[in-house]
This record gives C-alpha cells, sequence and structure tokens, in this order.
C-alpha cells in the first residue's frame, strides 16, 4: 500500500512537471527571437560561456572569476545551465527549460517541504502544494522571460527550512560551527548570484534567530545562554559572508558602498503607493483577501509551527520591502522574494479553511480555488484567453509570447542601415521602448552588423550620456519617441530623439535619409545622417536642457575635453588614424601611415591637455608629432615612446583649434592617450 502511494505520488511529480515543462516550451517556441536587455542578457552570456569552455577550460574559469570579482552582472547564474545548451532543441528554448527545469522546479520543491513541514501536510497533498509553487505566475514570468534570478531562491528557501527543522542549541563544539559556516554561505550565495539578494539576506539574518528560537525555544526563549549561542552562530555566519564577499566579490562590494543606488535608479521608482500595488500584483490582487486571511492564521490558526512561519513570512516581507523600495520599485525578477512570502501565506489561508470547514466544504472551496487559478494562469500567457477587462486589474499582468508586429519592416530597416555603413560607421539608436531599443535592434541583426551599433544610454542618472551616441554617423528616431520609464527618467533618449526629429539645436546637424519604417505599435522610426559636426552653440544649448533636471551635468559636459570631442571635424590619417572616446574624458588617437589625423575642434577653459605615448615595450622609434594651432598661436611638441607632455592650453580657451597628429617618419608604436 505504502509503495502503491509513493508510486502515485511519483506519477504526479512527473506529470506535473511534463506537463509545465511542454506548456514553457511552446511558449517560447511561438516567439520572436527580438529579447532585450535583461531579457536578452544572460541568454546571450550563457551562450558565450558555453563557446568559451569548449576552446580553454582555464580561460573559462579565469573569466568566471574575474567576472565575479567586479562585475555587477556575473555569469553564475547560466553556468550549470551549460549542458542544457546541448540538447536537440531551439537555443532559446533549451535556455529557458534549463532555468525552469534546474531551478524553479528545485525552489518550488523546498518552497514545498517547508511549508508542508510547517503545517504538517500529509504527503498525499504535497504534489498539489508543488505544482502550485511551481506554476506560480510570479515565478513563472520571469522565467519565460528570461531572468535566471530564481536561482537565488534555492539557497533561500535551503536556509528557512534548514532552520526550521533543526534546533541551533542542540548542536556543539565543531558540528555548531560548521553549521553556522555553512549557513553563511547559503545565506551569500543569492547576493553572488544577483547582487540585488543582498536586500533579502540583511531581512533574513534579522529574522532566522527569531523562527528557530519560537520554534525551539519552550519556555525559555529568550534566556541569557540562548541569546548568546544565537549571537555566536549569526556572528559566525555574517563573518562567513563577509569573507567571502571580500575573496570573491571584493571590487564589487567596493563598488556598491559607495554608489547611491537609489540616486541612478531614481527613473525606476514610482510613487510610495504605486509601488506597493505594482509589487502585490506580481501575484495578482485577487490573491489579496487569501493573503489578509493567512495574516490572520498567526492569531486564528490551529498549527502552532505554522502560525511561526506565517509570521515569520509576513516579518521578511516587511523587511525587505522597506528596505528594497527605497531604492526603486521592484521589477519581475525582484518580486520573487516578495511574492515568496505571500505565497506562503495564501497556502495558510487555505489550510485554516480546511481546518474551519466541513471536508466537503473544504474540498469544493479548493477545487474552486485551483481551477480559477488554472484560468488565471491561461488568460496570463495565453492571447486567445486574454483575461476580461472587467477583472484585469485585479489579475497579474498579461505576459503573451513576444511577437512584434511588422517585424519584417525590422529587417527591412536593418538591410537599409547594412547598405549603407561603411566599416568605421555607427549607427544610434535613440529609442528604448519595447517596440525599438538598441538591443532590441542588435538582437535581430546579422553578427555582420552588431559592431555598428553605438552604445546609446538609456536612462539618465545611471548612464549619463554616451558619447558614442552623438559621435555616430547615423541615427534611427521615433515618431513619437519610445521611453520605457517615462521621459522625465529618459531624457538622454527622448531629448536628442525629439532634436533630431524636428531639426532644432544638434538635430540641424543630421539630414534625414529615409522614409518612415512603420514597426510594433505603429511607431515610424527614421534615419538620420550627420553631416557635419554640431557647432558648440547646438551642443551647449543640448547640454543647458539636460541641465534643468540635472545642474551638475552642465560642469560634468561643458568646458572639458568631452565637449571639444563632440563638436570636433576629425580627419583621420589613412590606414592606422584614429581619434575616438574610449570612456569619458579619454580620447585613443593614432596617426595615419602617410597622413596626419587631424581634429578642428573648440577648447573651452580647460588649462591643460595631456598626451601620453601608451607603446612601453616597443624599443626606441621616433615618436609622435604633435601641434595645436589656431590663427594666432601654434604650439608643436615630440611626444616619446611612453613618454607623456602637457600642453597648456591657457592660450586657446573659447578658441576654435586645429589638433595635428603625425606620425614623424614612422606610424609604429604611436598610439596615443589624450586626457585633460
Amino acid at each position: 500500500m505504502m509503495n502503491n502511494e509513493k508510486i502515485s505520488r511519483g506519477i504526479l511529480y512527473v506529470a506535473f512537471i511534463a506537463i509545465l515543462s511542454v506548456l514553457c516550451y511552446s511558449f517560447v517556441a511561438s516567439e520572436n527571437q527580438a529579447y532585450t536587455w535583461d531579457s536578452r542578457f544572460y541568454w546571450v552570456v550563457w551562450n558565450e560561456y558555453t563557446d568559451l569552455l569548449q576552446g580553454s577550460f582555464s580561460q573559462w574559469l579565469a573569466s568566471i572569476k574575474s567576472s565575479v570579482y567586479s562585475a555587477d552582472y556575473n555569469p553564475l547564474p547560466v553556468i550549470a545551465l551549460i549542458p542544457f545548451n546541448y540538447l536537440p532543441i531551439g537555443n532559446r528554448e533549451a535556455y529557458i527549460l534549463g532555468v525552469y527545469i534546474l531551478y524553479l522546479l528545485p525552489f518550488a520543491y523546498i518552497a514545498m517541504r517547508l511549508f508542508a513541514t510547517a503545517a504538517g501536510v500529509d504527503k498525499k497533498y504535497q504534489p498539489y502544494i508543488f505544482v502550485f509553487l511551481a506554476s506560480f505566475i510570479p515565478f513563472i514570468t520571469p522565467t519565460l522571460r528570461g531572468y535566471p534570478d530564481i536561482i537565488g531562491m534555492i539557497p533561500l528557501s535551503l536556509c528557512c527550512l534548514i532552520l526550521f527543522k533543526v534546533n541551533i542549541l542542540n548542536y556543539r563544539g565543531f558540528r555548531f560551527v560548521l553549521l553556522a559556516i555553512a549557513m553563511g554561505v547559503l545565506l551569500w550565495l543569492p547576493f553572488a548570484f544577483r547582487r540585488w539578494y543582498a536586500y533579502s539576506v540583511v531581512s533574513l539574518f534579522v529574522t532566522l534567530p527569531f523562527l528557530n528560537t519560537f520554534l525551539f525555544g519552550e519556555t525559555a526563549k529568550f534566556s541569557k545562554e540562548r541569546i548568546l549561542k544565537y549571537f555566536i552562530f549569526f556572528t559566525i555566519s555574517g563573518l562567513v559572508v563577509i569573507f567571502l564577499v571580500c575573496v570573491f566579490q571584493f571590487e564589487l562590494a567596493e563598488r556598491i558602498l559607495t554608489t547611491n543606488y537609489s540616486d541612478i535608479y531614481s527613473a525606476y521608482k514610482a510613487t510610495e503607493q504605486a509601488t506597493f500595488f505594482i509589487t502585490l500584483n506580481y501575484a495578482g490582487l485577487y490573491l489579496v483577501p487569501l493573503i489578509l486571511v493567512g495574516g490572520l492564521y498567526i492569531v486564528f490558526g490551529t498549527s502552532f509551527r505554522l502560525k511561526i512561519l506565517c509570521a515569520f513570512a509576513l516579518a521578511n516581507f516587511i523587511i525587505t520591502y522597506i528596505i528594497f523600495t527605497r531604492t526603486q520599485t521592484p521589477g519581475m525578477q525582484h518580486g520573487m522574494p516578495f511574492c515568496f512570502w505571500l505565497a506562503i501565506l495564501v497556502l495558510s489561508a487555505l489550510k485554516l479553511f480546511f481546518d474551519r470547514l466541513s471536508k466537503g466544504l473544504a474540498i469544493a472551496l479548493t477545487i474552486a480555488f485551483s481551477l480559477f487559478t488554472v484560468a488565471v494562469f491561461i488568460s496570463t500567457y495565453s492571447k486567445p484567453f486574454g483575461k476580461p477587462e472587467l477583472v484585469s486589474r485585479y489579475l497579474p499582468g498579461k505576459e503573451y509570447p513576444l511577437r512584434l508586429e511588422n517585424f519584417d519592416h525590422y529587417h527591412e530597416l536593418i538591410a537599409f542601415m547594412s547598405a549603407r555603413v561603411e566599416p568605421d560607421d555607427k549607427v544610434a539608436v535613440f529609442a528604448s521602448s519595447g517596440s525599438l531599443n538598441n538591443d532590441l535592434f542588435s538582437a535581430i541583426s546579422p553578427a555582420s552588423f552588431v559592431s555598428h551599433i553605438a552604445n546609446v544610454s538609456q536612462v539618465d542618472l545611471r548612464d549619463k550620456l554616451a558619447t558614442e551616441a552623438f559621435s555616430s554617423r547615423y541615427a534611427i528616431v521615433t515618431d513619437p519617441a519610445q521611453t520605457h520609464l517615462g521621459i522625465h527618467g529618459q531624457q538622454v533618449i527622448y531629448l536628442p530623439n525629439n532634436l533630431i526629429l524636428e531639426g532644432k539645436g544638434i538635430g540641424a546637424a543630421y539630414k534625414r535619409v529615409s522614409q518612415p519604417f512603420i514597426l510594433s505599435g505603429g511607431v515610424q522610426a527614421y534615419v538620420y545622417e550627420k553631416i557635419r559636426p554640431y557647432t558648440i552653440n547646438e551642443y551647449r544649448s543640448m547640454i543647458d536642457e539636460f541641465s534643468r533636471s540635472y545642474p551638475s551635468w552642465k560642469a560634468e559636459y561643458e568646458n572639458n575635453l568631452t565637449e571639444s570631442y563632440l563638436s570636433a571635424a576629425i580627419e583621420k590619417g589613412d590606414t592606422w588614424g584614429q581619434f575616438s572616446m574610449y570612456r569619458e574624458g579619454r580620447i585613443y588617437a593614432h596617426p595615419g601611415a602617410t597622413t596626419p589625423t587631424v581634429v578642428r575642434m573648440f577648447v573651452g577653459e580647460y588649462d591643460t591637455l595631456r598626451i601620453t605615448s601608451v607603446n612601453k615595450n616597443c624599443g626606441k622609434t621616433d615618436g609622435v608629432k604633435v601641434i595645436i594651432k589656431d590663427a594666432t598661436h601654434r604650439v608643436e611638441k615630440h611626444i616619446a615612446t611612453a613618454e607623456s607632455v602637457v600642453f597648456d592650453m591657457r592660450d586657446f580657451h573659447n578658441k576654435d583649434i586645429t589638433l595635428i597628429i603625425d606620425n614623424n617618419g614612422s606610424s609604429a608604436c604611436d598610439s596615443l592617450d589624450i586626457n585633460q
């Protein structure tokens, strides 16, 4: 009999997993391959690290280590998914299935075990709790959209399960220390995978001691001995987290501690009221009554352990919400830990109904809720069965398969650009919405064209001004202007787009070279060619507009080398000639093989120009000759290999100058770095 029950449960698990996996596969298989931003980023990283592993294991390992140490987005979340890249199915389908099977399903099982342990759920009902969690929209939606962030929920939920089942005080000596270290590793892992989990980790450090205390404290919950032991335990765990961060992520941590994320992510922050409803609506406002009943379980519930779990879940939701929303409004991937705590409250509400109602009524209510949940699931992901408008505000947002309208027009736009660009040309896409953005343009472009797509800022305070966008030969603009966060946080898109479209300010330096391309949503895209440099007045007029919202930008982008570069007329020398700003305030320059690189630019009020020969291993060469002149002054200096020379620019203040970079006879080892 026992074996038959196990077999039945096993069949249920396999059937549920198979059905949900097929649904995920069919969803992705019906999409256009036009993914952008985070939906595309980790998919690309997954493919890159698969290729890197095939080439060199040592380079693969070194690249992972370097990225984890310093990058905001490291490859750890997708490393375990690499075997899925060898499945004989579509590449995107394999990636999404990998995230679902390898990450979401184990998390759903751990979460089910946590709730079942607390509520004393009979094993025959556990598969139904599992399928509720494995198909919970706040977990499924980010997964289908390509976010691997669900991986962080595995160690996070495992911490909760372990300390829900294990009494810390029963451990002594080495076993006590080992458990504390293991807990520290588990609490570090979510942050290692995705840095935004730091908020949930902080919350767990606050709540986990209370969880274990109330579960196992009996009558002496807050004795001095117990408090001291918990303090030692979580101090060890905390030190482990700090140690691991310092060893493996020091540069990232240092940057986090010195960055005002509330400032740079202000464009992602809605009003307090909107933020609260957005967070709840990842699960669906229709669940709010059950969430409230789940909260009441803390007072009126019959299971002591489940009451503790409900209080624990509610506390974590509140603490994490308070500290997270000080920085930004949660995106769909950030909503997963919030909705994990809410799911516990929803399940607890159903348990309360089971306990308080007659068996027949409780079963009927559960069946009705299950059918309604299935209907919500179908209406969320299947367009033909879209949710009724009357109740749409109470259900999770629709997430249909990605299919762009007028998709052939996108390819026509790319073909048009491919036919025009020359090897050194760049194309700036001044748009940032689901209809068009530079990442989408890159995603659907052939590999040979991707290198021509310029880096364009998307969010004002996070990205500021990307010089490459304004120095590009071509600009793609839209009517109406396309932003996804609103114009006030995306003026770096909105303002240049409209200036170019209207031919005002910097837009006077462009001419339209295409008819409109009608894109998704009826958006009209136009191609413009930059036919001359900006005048200094055109450039400063644009900076003045930005400075109305961001006063510090005036000092940052005027009277400096960035201003000179963006208003410069550049004639590159033949073959090797270069003059490009590779990062803010620093220019890479090189003379041509037989002709000099000549730059005509405006000098504001900066006093010096430092020009450095960056080649240090060339031996003795003839160096570079640099001339700076205007109508009345001329300065000529020789820059030897590995030498740095400072030019006094005070005689050239507020004047147009000519900068000549000559190879002095030979172009070997003539690379220069120019800064103030």
